[in-house]
């Protein structure tokens, strides 16, 4: 998904083994964020199962001078380490 898609919400089409469908995708979503699709995964002895899908955030292959701008005007005025966040020792 885009980083826009990720910050603000979306709905997002995507397979599965039950056919395409719509995943809303919460406001704030990050990469590795795993979300259940109830019932659309490969059938089983009780039914279907569960569908799971882990997020990705995708840049463009070859972001502009624009993006790359917008983000580091952001950076520079917000302290944000995501590294910190997951517990990484440097």
């Amino acid at each position: 998904m885009t980083p826009g898609e990720a910050l603000a919400g979306a709905k997002v089409r995507i397979a599965t083994v039950s056919g395409p469908v719509e995943l809303a995708v919460p406001k704030g979503s990050n990469t590795g964020k795993i979300m259940r699709l109830r019932g659309k995964g490969v059938p089983s002895t009780g039914g279907k199962g569960d569908h799971l899908v882990e997020l990705q955030v995708m840049l463009p292959d070859h972001p502009d001078d624009e993006l790359v701008r917008c983000i580091t005007e952001w950076e520079a005025k917000h302290a944000f380490d995501p590294r910190k966040r997951q517990g990484a020792q440097i």
